[in-house]
């Protein structure tokens, strides 16, 4: 246990090297550390809580769901943003609406990641409430992102929601239009 302590104060260090030889050491434990990772989320620093939820993400184990979703609310941007990323590892019925509840409030690093998120966990549910965001974000690449989501999502449904968008200005936008069209089977 000394031992834990240990790696898991180096967590906090200010030097990333040191931070990340402690997640490589603390992740040669396998699911031993969960309990402490937990108990970080709850005590730790900023950085600590970042970098737990990082090892969370990499243990994989579904008990960390119940843990992992309140720090979607977490004052720091980092615990969110590597939240919303790690979430996008589960598959649990909870993650989807916890993770559009929070698209349309965040900092763009952590939407970015919700967005991931969203298209890895392959959910019809959330096509609505990303058209949705779609048509009120101003972010360019938010935009893009959320394209290619609701492409990889693959609901069809929408098909017209997505058209305009062969048409905008940045090419990003209209090139990821394009590949999800073509993923929607728009042009067959």
């Amino acid at each position: 246990m000394d031992n834990y302590n240990t790696l898991i104060a180096q967590l906090g260090e200010a030097n990333i090297i040191d931070q990340q030889e402690a997640k490589k050491q603390l992740l040669a434990y396998g699911e031993e550390i969960l309990e402490p990772l937990w108990q970080l989320l709850e005590t730790g620093t900023n950085f600590q809580i970042s970098n737990a939820v990082v090892l969370l993400g990499q243990l994989g184990n579904p008990r960390s769901i119940d843990k992992l979703l309140p720090l979607l609310e977490h004052p720091f941007f980092l615990v969110r943003t590597n939240t919303a990323q790690v979430l996008g590892q589960f598959s649990d019925p909870r993650i989807a609406p916890a993770l559009i509840s929070r698209l349309p409030h965040d900092q763009v690093m952590v939407q970015t990641w919700i967005i991931d998120s969203l298209c890895k966990l392959h959910d019809p549910a959330t096509t609505q409430p990303l058209i949705e965001f779609l048509h009120s974000t101003p972010s360019t690449e938010l935009r893009y992102l959320t394209i290619r989501a609701l492409g990889e999502i693959g609901d069809p449904s929408f098909i017209e929601e997505l058209v305009p968008f062969l048409e905008d200005s940045n090419h990003h936008v209209r090139d990821n239009a394009h590949r999800a069209l073509e993923k929607l089977g728009y042009f067959q």
